[in-house]
């Protein structure tokens, strides 16, 4: 009897000694699986907040052109393109997974699915849960100033475009005059009246590179054909496509209205 009683204790303390053990085992394991998950947490967490985006775009018939500037201190993968409209429709456009490499230039062009001026809000979602505004954040690559030297023009009369191009990225860029579309638009019809303009001369006529915040000075000289009506206000649309030093594309563009007198 007392041999079976020692057994029987045998048994209940082994089993002890076993539960302690494996909560022990247990307890350690998942200790261990919490600290795992606060420590990846707190890596997504600083992740997620060094994406840093400087983000500006240009819209030419019916896409966005969205220009992208690593400036934090990781790669940023983009993961939707959310497109809203005035109604508040939501569009969700592919990116592909693009990825943003620190300090590099990447361009976007996403066809739209709404008119331009329908347009309530873009955002870029990234793979870490960041989002960033593209239509407030209009922090533009490349600054542009348009003067006009003659308003007051005759048939056959030139007169010239100056450009004012100037650098706000932190690299050196590269422009072709080539590579600069000025268009002449009717601002209250939103008729394209390039033909009644012609353009003469464009100086410098070579590419020109830019230093950061570094600016270069065009003159384009074009020649008034007729056909305007006196004091039609006209958009001189002008877009700028430049490279940097690896070759990334950049564009910038800009519409200012000059009112023509004409006789």
């Amino acid at each position: 009897m007392k041999a079976i009683t020692n057994y029987i204790a045998a048994i209940i303390t082994a089993t002890m000694i076993f539960t302690s053990v494996a909560f022990f085992i247990i307890s350690s394991l998942r200790q261990i699986e919490l600290s795992n998950y606060a420590l990846n947490t707190m890596v997504e967490i600083s992740d997620r907040a060094r994406e840093r985006l400087s983000i500006s775009y240009v819209i030419r018939n019916q896409t966005i052109i969205i220009t992208l500037v690593n400036t934090g201190s990781t790669d940023v993968t983009l993961k939707h393109a959310i497109v809203i409209d005035q109604n508040l429709t939501v569009y969700k456009l592919d990116v592909n997974y693009t990825t943003i490499t620190m300090g590099s230039v990447t361009n976007l062009e996403l066809p739209l699915p709404v008119p331009p001026d329908q347009l309530y809000t873009v955002k870029l979602t990234t793979t870490r849960g960041n989002v960033f505004d593209v239509l407030s954040s209009m922090i533009k690559p490349i600054d542009i100033y348009v003067f006009v030297n003659e308003t007051s023009i005759q048939t056959n009369q030139r007169f010239e475009i100056k450009l004012v191009i100037r650098n706000n990225l932190h690299t050196t860029l590269t422009i072709k005059s080539g590579d600069i579309d000025i268009s002449f638009i009717n601002h209250v019809t939103g008729e394209n009246i390039s033909t009644y303009f012609t353009g003469e001369k464009v100086f410098p006529n070579k590419p020109i590179e830019i230093q950061p915040s570094q600016q270069v000075i065009y003159v384009f000289v074009y020649e008034y054909s007729g056909g305007l009506t006196a004091g039609t206000p006209v958009d001189i649309d002008v877009f700028v496509h430049a490279l940097t030093i690896r070759l990334e594309d950049v564009y910038s563009s800009i519409t200012s209205i000059y009112c023509f007198e004409t006789s």
